[in-house]
């Protein structure tokens, strides 16, 4: 039986029950999230696992099982834990790892690209037309936008492989749709699908969907290469084909970062944001194809 201990053994915040924000180790180790994100480091000190989030145990079951009384305080006080060798953290599952420093420079890095390539777009010619054409065409319109960010807050959501290989399948699918597009080499249902794939990824994350790595590439890719074969089809005439699949490769990853970061940002204290998120874009899926956006 899961002991649900009443505190946090760092701050000895009161962790009730119902606590949505008590987490735990393999061994019960109980923590409120601030404390073990920002002062843990998201590593037990006790024993240097990782965190989950702790279930709720329903109201109608504590009467038979109730919640442990006993407070257990490090009185020392906490430290960090030694990191993991890599440099990787854990999402709110435990189980997802993904570079510390995506969550740190996605949005800065986003931001720096953003107001450079317009500066590239001046020059008129050559490779950098061309990269910032590519650059700028996953940000003209809301279905491309939110599908590449939801792809990156479901990868968080189911957490694992999937947060390296699902962003990786729909940027290398996508470029293969893109080639495809600048050859002229007809897709069937392309827009049809785009539309489709806007509400489809969104409620993936809203009902936060767990499938296996493998199944969820498939769906990626699917979606990846009609939006791929969009954007080839709709390159200017003057671009250069490098330059431009350069140019879209890197915004959508930027894309996908930024809903990673999103995901993992809002799924220890506010899990249902990222849900709520993925609501959002299915409703703006919706909008589009009934032609209210």
């Amino acid at each position: 039986m899961l002991e649900l201990r009443p505190n946090c053994e760092c701050c000895d915040k009161d962790l009730p029950p119902e606590a949505t924000d008590a987490l735990i180790c393999t061994f019960e180790c109980t923590f409120c999230a601030d404390c073990a994100v920002n002062v843990l480091g998201r590593v037990c000190p006790n024993c240097g696992g990782n965190f989950s989030v702790r279930p709720i145990r329903p109201a109608a079951m504590l009467t038979k099982h109730p919640a442990s009384t006993k407070r257990v305080l490090k009185t020392e006080g906490c430290s960090p834990a030694a990191m993991p060798r890599d440099g990787t953290i854990l999402t709110t599952e435990g189980i997802s790892m993904v570079p510390a420093m995506i969550k740190r420079t996605s949005l800065s890095t986003i931001l720096l690209f953003a107001a450079a390539m317009p500066a590239y777009a001046h020059v008129g010619i050559g490779t950098t037309a061309s990269l910032s054409a590519g650059f700028m065409h996953p940000l003209s319109g809301l279905d491309h936008m939110a599908v590449m960010i939801a792809v990156g807050l479901w990868a968080a959501l189911n957490g694992g492989k999937a947060v390296v290989a699902w962003p990786l399948a729909f940027v290398t699918v996508m470029l293969a749709g893109g080639a495809l597009g600048m050859l002229q080499v007809p897709v069937p249902f392309v827009e049809p699908g785009i539309l489709a794939s806007v509400v489809a990824l969104g409620l993936l994350v809203a009902l936060a969907i767990d499938l296996p790595v493998s199944a969820g590439v498939a769906i990626i890719g699917l979606f990846a290469l009609l939006h791929g074969h969009a954007h080839g089809t709709e390159a200017p005439e003057n671009a250069g084909g490098l330059g431009y699949m350069a140019g879209f490769a890197v915004a959508t990853a930027l894309l996908h970062a930024a809903g990673l970061a999103a995901g993992l940002g809002l799924g220890i204290r506010f899990p249902g944001l990222a849900r709520a998120a993925g609501g959002a874009g299915a409703a703006v899926g919706a909008g589009l194809a009934f032609g209210v956006l």
